[in-house]
């Protein structure tokens, strides 16, 4: 190395230099850790991306004006689909939520939700990634835009959010549609209504403030069920911002 306005055998400064990142290419993207210790790597459910008998295609990226970790909640939240979604992606049973059991698991979370037509599987890959695994458990009538009239039990639809916070209030969200059924129509009727959801999502999402989550839990209101998911990312996020805190 040799820097030209130095005078000759004169040290290099030791912040000239490079500064390498583990980086690793998958699912379409690359993916860079930006410090340590790194997350384990993502998985896809039913390792969906390298099987035959399932399509995994990118729906499409949008950009939101909103933190990373707002925009996850609002992923893995399934309360509010019979009102900000209505006609699009309904709950099948209505707007009331059952209870369920949220996991904690060494990745992040699980909880499925039924709603008597759906089977609706959440995995969430802490920090940013959540995948909706919908299945068919009983043919009706047909509550989603990713359902067609030959839907028939068995069926699986996943809907999988990968959000790339760009700062701290600007998020890249990237969309994925997995199906391991009608593989041989055309993608578009999987995926036509989602400009349409995630239209209707961002408007409500860029309102809320503070754009980052409080790490305190109680500085918003949090409804026993319907929240039971979101509670839980709460906590998690809050044990992270604690560990960080006495990093030296």
């Amino acid at each position: 190395m040799h820097i030209p306005s130095l005078a000759p055998g004169a040290p290099i400064p030791e912040k000239a230099r490079a500064i390498a990142y583990k980086a690793r290419e998958a699912y379409g993207l690359v993916w860079v850790c930006l410090a340590e210790p790194a997350m384990p790597f993502p998985e896809w459910p039913d390792d969906a991306w390298n099987r035959p008998d399932h399509r995994v295609i990118l729906v499409n990226t949008y950009d939101w004006k909103a933190s990373a970790g707002r925009v996850v909640e609002n992923a893995m939240d399934f309360s509010h689909f019979n009102f900000v979604h209505l006609g699009y992606t309904e709950l099948a049973d209505g707007p009331v939520i059952k209870p369920y059991e949220v996991t904690k698991t060494e990745r992040g979370l699980n909880y499925a939700y039924d709603d008597g037509h759906l089977l609706r599987d959440y995995v969430i890959e802490f920090p940013f990634i959540v995948h909706d695994r919908k299945s068919v458990v009983k043919v009706g009538n047909v509550k989603t835009w990713s359902d067609n009239e030959e839907s028939k039990p068995g069926d699986i639809t996943c809907l999988s959010f990968l959000s790339a916070p760009i700062d701290d209030t600007f998020t890249r969200i990237y969309v994925f549609v997995g199906r391991n059924h009608s593989l041989d129509k055309a993608d578009a009727q999987f995926t036509g209504g989602f400009d349409t959801v995630m239209e209707q999502d961002r408007v409500i999402v860029e309102t809320q403030r503070p754009e980052q989550i409080p790490v305190s839990i109680s500085e918003e209101l949090h409804i026993r069920f319907p929240d039971a998911g979101a509670v839980q990312y709460r906590r998690m996020l809050r044990d992270l911002d604690k560990a960080e805190a006495f990093v030296p």
